[in-house]
């Protein structure tokens, strides 16, 4: 039973295929018209300048997003970075503030050491 009734969907499928290409006639495209010169250099600009406004458009926002993310508390957290000061490419002196105590950080490369903690009590 069901190897007829797929038989039948394959024959309707395959007549009304053939119906509808039948009546649709193909017609030539029209020959270009000389008056527009379309070069594949044209689409090869069209595409390095969308990809170049793609591009500075990324580095805008990056850049936007690192200068607005600098010092800015997180959630209204405990810890906050009072200031940084870069020493060198990839070394920096970082002071942070946890509850009611100061940290002045070393920061180099991916590491961290802390120089010496500062109590409010102290500081006053």
């Amino acid at each position: 039973m069901c190897r007829t009734a797929l038989k039948c969907c394959i024959c309707i499928a395959l007549l009304t295929q053939r119906a509808i290409c039948a009546s649709i006639e193909s017609t030539p495209l029209p020959p270009p018209s000389s008056g527009s010169t379309v070069s594949a250099w044209s689409g090869a600009w069209r595409v390095a300048i969308a990809l170049l406004v793609v591009a500075v458009l990324l580095f805008g926002i990056r850049a936007l997003l690192r200068r607005l993310g600098r010092g800015a508390v997180v959630g209204g957290g405990r810890i906050e970075v009072i200031e940084r000061k870069p020493l060198g490419v990839r070394h920096s002196l970082m002071l942070v503030r946890v509850g009611r105590r100061s940290v002045l950080i070393h920061q180099a490369g991916g590491r961290m050491h802390p120089l010496c903690t500062i109590d409010e009590e102290e500081s006053q």
